[in-house]
């Protein structure tokens, strides 16, 4: 036997909440699309420094 209430949640766990997440997901890109077309690219005003900082080892990147 099955009940209509479960019937129910499984159809909309199913179908809708994948639909709307992905309607979701291509909504965002959409906006960061459109912010990078009306915004452009943010450049430094004052220039790359010229230096770099090691932030991870070479076996902290290795290992992740």
């Amino acid at each position: 036997m099955v009940q209509q209430q479960g019937e129910a949640w499984r159809n909309i766990h199913n179908v809708t909440v994948p639909k709307i997440g992905a309607y979701m997901i291509l909504g965002m890109i959409g906006l960061l699309a459109l912010f990078f077309a009306i915004r452009g690219r943010m450049r430094i005003s004052a220039g790359p420094a010229g230096i770099t900082i090691t932030r991870f080892t070479f076996l902290e990147r290795a290992g992740h």
